[in-house]
């Protein structure tokens, strides 16, 4: 299972207790990721790559945290091409969460600072879920 994490908070420990609630319904032991800061694209993708292989290899659990698209991205894309036979080894929708944190709006207490919606990715490699307030808006601009 790849459980990943994308925030408006960068506070570990409020990724990692989010994270900890799905990542307990399995049994296996369970690896933290932390995205390394200021990552070049290519970079990026080889550091998912990586992660990629110790999930596939050692059939470990991984949480994820990052603010990173393009890792996000490449996971989907696997799933997609795993789908459709173009890719050798094997990671499915089933072994992967996106869970995406962000602020409430009116917090009623501390506790209560941040929500968790998790989103649901097709065996295409597609989201079926929206992406709170848009999947990376900001780029449309750049894009088109």
């Amino acid at each position: 299972m790849i459980i990943y994490c994308t925030s408006v908070s960068q506070n570990w420990k409020t990724i990692v207790s989010y994270a900890k609630k799905y990542a307990n319904q399995f049994s296996r032991e369970t690896r933290f990721e932390k995205a390394p800061s200021n990552l070049i694209p290519r970079e990026q993708i080889e550091w998912i790559e990586n992660i990629l292989d110790l999930h596939i290899n050692n059939k470990q659990n991984i949480v994820i945290a990052s603010t990173y698209e393009l890792p996000i991205l490449r996971i989907m894309k696997r799933i997609g091409q795993t789908c459709s036979g173009k890719y050798d080894k094997y990671i499915n929708n089933e072994q992967f969460i996106v869970l995406c944190l962000a602020e409430n709006k009116f917090p009623v207490n501390q506790k209560d600072k941040y929500y968790c919606q998790r989103l649901t990715v097709s065996n295409e490699g597609e989201f079926i879920d929206t992406w709170p307030e848009g999947f990376f808006d900001e780029r449309m601009n750049e894009l088109f």
